[in-house]
């Protein structure tokens, strides 16, 4: 949709979904879900869930293709004579999404590295972390600003995510 509508100015916020460690590939949950079967399929994903640990491996999309693809979106929205593009960068891990997933931290620092580099190379492109300017300063307010699971935006972190986009816009 980005040559029909032909934006001024874009904000892109995606990632964790890519990034995190999994248990399952995404191949192998499709699998286990289209088990006709629930209580069948609800049985093999406990087992298969407690026998294996968390792979950067299985994240479900390599880092090299995540640069892939952003780098070929981009490219587009340059040939769209797109003005402004702010990447806002995934969210550092805090306590909370840490102790559920022990490696995801590395692999945000990995993904977040690959929007860094993107920032660097694409004048048009702005890197911004949702919280706080400063990796550390994020983690130290990032379970007050998230819900539950971790790693989704509360009503607060939303609230301060567009003052910062604001202040970049």
């Amino acid at each position: 949709e980005l040559e029909l509508y032909s934006p001024r100015t874009i904000i892109i916020q995606i990632g964790i979904v890519d990034c995190a460690p999994r248990k399952l590939s995404q191949r192998e949950k499709e699998f286990v879900i289209a088990i006709p079967v629930d209580l069948l399929s609800r049985a093999v994903n406990h087992v298969m869930t407690r026998v294996r640990s968390r792979s950067r491996q299985r994240a479900y999309v390599p880092k090299d293709r995540y640069q892939e693809n952003l780098k070929g979106f981009l490219k587009r929205a340059s040939n769209e004579s797109v003005e402004n593009v702010v990447i806002v960068k995934i969210l550092t891990a805090g306590d909370d999404y840490t102790q559920k997933n022990p490696t995801v931290g590395e692999a945000i620092r990995d993904y977040n590295a690959v929007i860094d580099d993107i920032d660097d190379t694409f004048e048009f492109v702005t890197a911004l972390r949702p919280l706080s300017d400063d990796g550390e300063a994020e983690r130290e307010v990032v379970d007050e600003h998230t819900i539950d699971d971790g790693y989704h935006l509360n009503r607060k972190g939303h609230e301060r995510l567009f003052e910062r986009l604001r202040a970049v816009l």
